[in-house]
């Protein structure tokens, strides 16, 4: 099963902030969150809590787009450029 690694800005040498890992994402070995369809849930099952939903192009927050995605990088906000939140590596 590949991985995809959320690294903090473009700091690719350092430790990932976060693993996803089929329908797990980790954070230093700890599962965080549980990913069902394209909705993220807090903790280690699938429902409850909903952290986050998500689609191609954004990671929306209380249904506003709080993040936006293009190539190998996610930047704050609901456009693309400016502050990168996360640099993602497949693994």
């Amino acid at each position: 099963m590949s991985k995809i690694c959320l690294y903090n800005s473009d700091n690719v040498k350092a430790a990932p902030a976060y693993e996803i890992e089929g329908d797990k994402v980790y954070s230093q070995g700890t599962v965080q969150y549980t990913i069902v369809g394209n909705t993220v849930y807090q903790g280690p099952f699938g429902g409850g809590i909903s952290a986050c939903t998500f689609d191609e192009q954004h990671i929306y927050i209380n249904a506003q787009p709080a993040y936006t995605v293009e190539g190998d990088k996610i930047y704050k906000g609901p456009f693309a450029g400016g502050i990168i939140a996360w640099t993602i590596v497949k693994e």
